[in-house]
């Protein structure tokens, strides 16, 4: 592991030493387990427990989301607080790991889809999860293209084998954000394709609102060399707000176009 990070890594077990107040078990097993974690800031945050000696751990935390390390003081915490609760008896706990397995969301360098090793002793479960993940437990290929496939495939298992395998639902709320994501991007490159060949017409304005409020953007700015139709005019001005909000104040302005 790089210097920076390993020194990153190591503050944030000094503040978690300094400022964490508690520690909450919220699962059925003493290691591998969701615990809730509260510190001197007021917050309280879950951490999953996947690991105790790699970055395959998770935090609801805004820092675990955006320091690129695959840890925080939250995660940092809970091994701290697992080491001293329970001591020469954490190697034999940690060696007891529940029987199922879980594909989960990582933020590190990267952000990326992942299955806790070893997988279940069973059959359909290894067939299926090894077409899907590499032996380090890594997602392969794109998660637009692998994930859905592979969510229809799990739950069409027996219920038996699909009782074993969970599916963390920051997994599910990532595969949405990406085709969300994708959806817009289509979505832009037919309205600039529909402008650059000159097919203006009044729906081009509908979805540039639409855009606009997906987005949650300020303004949006429809160009043309072709005169606007009497269609898109009126769309136009029925789009508009008359009023917006700057800082504290709120400008009022007329609603109209300008060619």
């Amino acid at each position: 592991m790089p210097t920076d990070i390993q020194e990153q890594i190591e503050r944030r077990r000094e503040r978690a030493r300094e400022e964490i107040l508690k520690i909450a078990n919220k699962g059925s097993h003493p290691v591998f387990s969701q615990f809730e974690v509260k510190s001197v800031s007021g917050w309280s945050y879950r951490v999953e427990i996947r690991s105790l000696d790699e970055l395959h751990n998770s935090c609801t935390c805004p820092d675990y989301k955006t320091n690129l390390i695959g840890t925080c003081k939250h995660i940092e915490g809970v091994l701290i607080y697992l080491k001293e609760e329970h001591g020469d008896r954490l190697e034999k706990l940690a060696a007891e790991r529940p029987r199922g397995t879980q594909i989960y969301l990582h933020y590190g360098a990267e952000v990326t889809v992942r299955v806790t090793l070893p997988l279940p002793d069973r059959a359909p479960i290894q067939e299926l999860l090894n077409r899907c993940f590499d032996p380090s437990g890594l997602l392969v290929g794109s998660p637009l293209q692998t994930l859905p496939p592979l969510l229809a495939a799990i739950e069409s298992l027996p219920a038996r084998e699909r009782l074993l395998i969970s599916v963390a639902e920051a997994v599910r709320e990532y595969l949405a954000l990406l085709q969300d994501r994708e959806e817009v991007q289509q979505q832009k490159e037919w309205f600039l394709d529909q402008v650059k060949r000159g097919h203006v017409h009044s729906g081009l304005m509908r979805d540039l609102r639409g855009a606009v409020e997906r987005e949650d953007a300020a303004i949006g700015v429809f160009i043309t060399l072709e005169p606007p139709t009497r269609d898109m005019t009126q769309e136009a001005i029925a789009c508009s707000p008359d009023s917006s909000t700057v800082g504290r104040t709120r400008v009022s302005y007329p609603q109209s176009i300008y060619p």
